[in-house]
């Protein structure tokens, strides 16, 4: 279940849109992020599907293990734009 809660200076209560999304999951150091979205976007433009905004991106657990750090960067997809 899940339910809005007062926010403070240091966490934001928000909700992310409704619609199909596309999605890549990312694990490692967060400075390396930058492939992952750009494997959703390359996917995007193979497939003919325009990106909306927002795009977002969800953490994992914390690890002191960069292997074990997982980001999940999800982006959502407007119509298909085919010639």
């Amino acid at each position: 279940m899940t339910s809005r809660f007062e926010g403070s200076n240091e966490v934001v209560c928000s909700a992310t849109p409704a619609g199909i999304v596309a999605t890549a999951s990312h694990f490692g150091r967060y400075d390396q992020l930058r492939a992952a979205h750009e494997a959703v976007r390359k996917w995007c433009r193979q497939t003919g599907y325009q990106i909306v905004l927002p795009f977002w991106e969800v953490y994992g657990d914390c690890d002191d293990n960069p292997a074990q750090l997982r980001t999940d960067v999800v982006y959502r997809l407007g119509p298909v734009n085919r010639p």
